[in-house]
């Protein structure tokens, strides 16, 4: 099998992305605009363990005093989610999304590679109004999630 960063390389290369490569620890940096807001896009390989992450990032961390909220509401969007989950790290407040597969036995192609990068963007380009609300409009996470998942319909 070839470099699972080559392969991710060769699908950004295919849609015309740019992107920063860091050859010496397997890394592709770049970004992407989304429908609510841009994003960080880090994309790792660990190739002697035949794994593969697309990390979603935000750029602003969130600050200590609204930890605890948002820690709630990455508790309350990850229940139910398929591909990926959301990372908040308590120390910094580094919040991103994740989504990370295992190859062992089995050959990365870039539409997986595609498959993985959509799933991480869209997944957090849906649930970034809900945690801007939670910052800064002082709604309950359950409030956010509910407006995300359970939008109320008009006619």
């Amino acid at each position: 099998m070839g470099a699972l960063i080559d392969i991710v390389e060769d699908y950004l290369n295919e849609i015309g992305w740019k992107f920063e490569k860091d050859e010496e620890n397997d890394v592709i940096k770049t970004g992407v605009n989304a429908k609510n807001a841009s994003f960080r896009l880090i994309i790792y390989s660990v190739e002697e363990k035949d794994l593969l992450t697309v990390y979603v990032a935000q750029d602003n961390n969130v600050p200590d005093k609204k930890l605890l909220l948002v820690a709630e509401f990455i508790a309350r969007a990850n229940y139910g989610l398929n591909l990926g989950n959301f990372d908040l790290d308590m120390e910094d407040g580094e919040l991103g999304y994740k989504v990370s597969v295992d190859l062992e036995g089995g050959q990365l192609s870039t539409d997986m590679v595609g498959n993985m990068v959509g799933a991480g963007v869209s997944t957090m380009d849906q649930y970034y109004p809900g945690l801007m609300a939670v910052l800064f409009s002082n709604a309950t996470p359950e409030e956010a999630i509910i407006s995300i998942e359970r939008p109320s319909t008009t006619h």
